[in-house]
C-alpha cells in the first residue's frame, strides 16, 4: 500500500475537494465555495493523499480562542482505516497551536460514523437544532471540545 500523506490544503486543491464533496454529501459545497473557504486567512484545511489522489480532507475555521470544524470527509473506499482520526488529530494539534481553546461543530444527528469519530476525539454534545438539515431531513447535533489541557491521542 502506498503511504498516506496529510498536508495543508491550498487553493489548487479546490477542484479535488469539491469532487469529494459531491461524492460524499447531499449538500455538497461547490468548487467556488471550497475555493473561497481555502482563501480565508482563518481557514485551516488538510488533504490526505495516497498515490497523488485525494482520499480525505478537513476544512475548519480557526479564530482563536474558538474554532469550528466545517467539513471532514474520507473516500468511501478508504473508510475504516483510521484516516478520519488522523485528520482530526492533526487538526486539533493545529487548532491548539493557533491558540484555540474550544472547538465547535454540527453534525447530522443520523450520521453515526461521524458522531463516533467526534466522541473518540473527546467532543461532547452541546445542543440540538431540530430540522436543520434538508435533503434528507435531519436534526443537527451540536458538539463542543475544550482544548484546555487536551492531550488525547486518536487512533
Amino acid at each position: 500500500m502506498t503511504d498516506i500523506t496529510i498536508r495543508a490544503a491550498t487553493a489548487a486543491d479546490a477542484a479535488a475537494l469539491a469532487f469529494m464533496e459531491a461524492m460524499l454529501f447531499s449538500d455538497a459545497w461547490s468548487e467556488k465555495s471550497v475555493g473561497e473557504t481555502l482563501s480565508s486567512p482563518f481557514t485551516a484545511a488538510l488533504v490526505a493523499e495516497c498515490g497523488g489522489e485525494c482520499i480525505g480532507y478537513l476544512l475548519s475555521s480557526l479564530l482563536a480562542p474558538e474554532g469550528e470544524l466545517l467539513r471532514i470527509g474520507v473516500h468511501p473506499r478508504r473508510r475504516r482505516e483510521g484516516l478520519g482520526g488522523r485528520l482530526m488529530a492533526r487538526f486539533l494539534t493545529e487548532a491548539k497551536d493557533r491558540g484555540c481553546t474550544d472547538i465547535f461543530l454540527e453534525v447530522r444527528a443520523d450520521n453515526g460514523g461521524a458522531i463516533a469519530l467526534y466522541r473518540r476525539a473527546g467532543f461532547l454534545e452541546n445542543g440540538l437544532r431540530r430540522g436543520y438539515y434538508k435533503n434528507p431531513a435531519a436534526d443537527a447535533l451540536l458538539m463542543r471540545l475544550s482544548l484546555v489541557g487536551y492531550e488525547k491521542t486518536l487512533k
